[in-house]
Order: C-alpha cells, then sequence, then structure tokens
C-alpha cells in the first residue's frame, strides 16, 4: 500500500512472499535432496518415477527500502460503445500514440495526452 504521509513523504509496505520451484527428472535428482536441504527448502521425490522437485519458499522484510526508486505507470482503455466493445480507445503514459477503433482493428493515432501529478494541496 502507498500512502502519503503529508506532501514531502511516502511509506510503502515491503514485504516480499516468494516460492521458486525446481523441478527435474532422472540424474538431476540424484544431487537435488541435498541441494534443497542446504537452503532448508522442501523436497519431494516420486519413487521409482525418477522425477523431483524442491521448492524454496522465502519471508522477508526488504532491506532499505528508502533507497528504492518507484516508477509509475498508467494505462487507459475507454469504450465508446456502451459496453460493447465495438469501439475502444487506448493510451498510456509510456505511449507516444493512443490506439482507436474496434479490438481487431486499432489504429495509431497522434496524442497530446499530458500527465501532471499533484501533491494533496492541489499544487
Amino acid at each position: 500500500a502507498v500512502t502519503a504521509a503529508n506532501s514531502k513523504e511516502l511509506f510503502i509496505a515491503t514485504f516480499v512472499d516468494e516460492m521458486v520451484l525446481w523441478e527435474g527428472t532422472g540424474t538431476e535428482c540424484r544431487d537435488a535432496q541435498e541441494a534443497c536441504d542446504k537452503k532448508k527448502s522442501i523436497y519431494g521425490g516420486t519413487a521409482g518415477r525418477s522425477r523431483c522437485s524442491c521448492t524454496l519458499h522465502e519471508q522477508f522484510l526488504v532491506q532499505n527500502p528508502e533507497e528504492q526508486h518507484i516508477r509509475l505507470v498508467y494505462g487507459y482503455e475507454i469504450d465508446f460503445s456502451d459496453g460493447h466493445r465495438k469501439e475502444l480507445s487506448r493510451g498510456g503514459i509510456l505511449a507516444a500514440a493512443n490506439t482507436v477503433g474496434p479490438p481487431h482493428k486499432m489504429k495509431e493515432q497522434p496524442s497530446d495526452l499530458v500527465t501532471v501529478f499533484l501533491g494533496p494541496d492541489g499544487k
């Protein structure tokens, strides 16, 4: 969640919940259990089928979050056909042009869209 405490500060909750899954077969499984155990991961092997997997699950708080960079990116889509998706307009902060038309025939059109970020006081 991003909340502005005042016009000079920004608070970002930075909790990571990550899961990495590795899967192997045959000779790859030979050393997999030992490697998983060293990383405190969950090893799974199938007897007689020579298939194995290793799941690493980590949870942690990001260190020094105040040193992270924040990039704001957005896009938009407008449906001019009252929800029937026959006439759309799409664009965003990274696009130099908008696209307009039905979904299967979108055409580029120049855009003069300007993005202005305002503070809580409107300035």
